[in-house]
């Protein structure tokens, strides 16, 4: 049985719409219109 592309699981059983729709909003967020840069001073730092 043939999936669509919606369908293919990745990582932790995340489908191909999740992954995409996550990476969407992670764009939206960190591009600066003005600039068309990416702001990266919006990333938190990771601990160590």
């Amino acid at each position: 049985e043939e999936e669509g592309l919606s369908g293919i699981k990745l990582y932790k059983g995340e489908t191909l719409l999740e992954l995409t729709e996550r990476w969407r909003l992670l764009y939206k967020k960190l591009l600066d219109d003005e600039t068309e840069d990416f702001d990266l001073t919006k990333i938190p730092d990771v601990p160590r």
